[in-house]
Order: C-alpha cells, then sequence, then structure tokens
C-alpha cells in the first residue's frame, strides 16, 4: 500500500465528537474505554442520530460536517448540513457508536503514537476522538467530534 494513502486510511477510521469542559481528551485508558462502553450498552439505545466532523488532510466529502442516523447498528441515512445526501463510499466515514469504541482499540498500531479520547457523561458515546501518528506519518493525525447526539424513539 504506497505510504501517502496510510493517513487517509487512518483518518477515515477515526474522527471526532461534540468536547465539554467535563470531559477533557486523554490518552487512551482502557478503564475509561470500558466503563464509558458499559454506560452505552446499558443504555440500550438501538436508533439514535448524530452529527459528525472529522478533522483530517482528507477528501472536502468527509471533512464537512455529515449527520447519520443508525437503528439497530444499521446506516438509516447521512446528509450534509445543506441536506444533500452522502454518497454511499463516503457515509461510511460516519460509522455506528459501537464502530466507534471498536475502532478507538483498534488504532493502536504500527503508524499510530497514541489515541486520546473522551466520551459522554450521560450515555458513554466516544464524543472526540483523537488519533496522533508516529512522527514518520505525514499529516495523519486525525479527530472526529460527535455532536447533536440524539436519542430515537
Amino acid at each position: 500500500m504506497p505510504r501517502r494513502l496510510i493517513p487517509v486510511l487512518l483518518s477515515l477510521l477515526i474522527g471526532a465528537a461534540g468536547c465539554g469542559s467535563d470531559n477533557p481528551v486523554e490518552p487512551l485508558n482502557l478503564q475509561s474505554w470500558t466503563a464509558a462502553r458499559q454506560k452505552w450498552q446499558a443504555a440500550r439505545i438501538t436508533h439514535y442520530r448524530y452529527t459528525s466532523t472529522l478533522s483530517c488532510f482528507c477528501p472536502l466529502e468527509v471533512v464537512q460536517p455529515i449527520t447519520a442516523e443508525y437503528r439497530n447498528g444499521q446506516l438509516v441515512s447521512a446528509s450534509y448540513a445543506d441536506g444533500r445526501a452522502v454518497p454511499p463510499a463516503f457515509a461510511a466515514s460516519r460509522p455506528s457508536i459501537d464502530s466507534l469504541f471498536s475502532e478507538i482499540i483498534a488504532n493502536r498500531g504500527e503508524y499510530v503514537d497514541r489515541v486520546e479520547a473522551s466520551y459522554d457523561a450521560q450515555y458513554g458515546y466516544p464524543r472526540v476522538i483523537q488519533v496522533i501518528t508516529k512522527p514518520i506519518i505525514a499529516d495523519g493525525e486525525s479527530e472526529r467530534r460527535v455532536t447533536a447526539f440524539e436519542r430515537l424513539p
């Protein structure tokens, strides 16, 4: 795989969430990750919508705010702020909350220096995920912010 694609792929895997002062971003702490995941699972949320921004060296279609709706772990819809539907190839850049938890763990690897995250106090979902790559990877850092989370009936 060409080296210049690695930062793009890493960036597509992790994105960002709305940050609050009560939830500072911290280096990956498995206790915090486990507690947040348990809180998310205990909430039993199967239908939700969130808006996400992704800061990375990525195509414009990926870094724009995208609102994604999930039901039973499946993507129902994804749209840009102006209401346009997100093309399927780019909609995958806004994974389910369960997938975000998995990606936090999966992004610890050869090209990643560290992963930092903060979690929602009420439901436990990841609000901010930062992937900091090793110095040998140019423009590989990414940040995903999850904002406007809404539990749906």
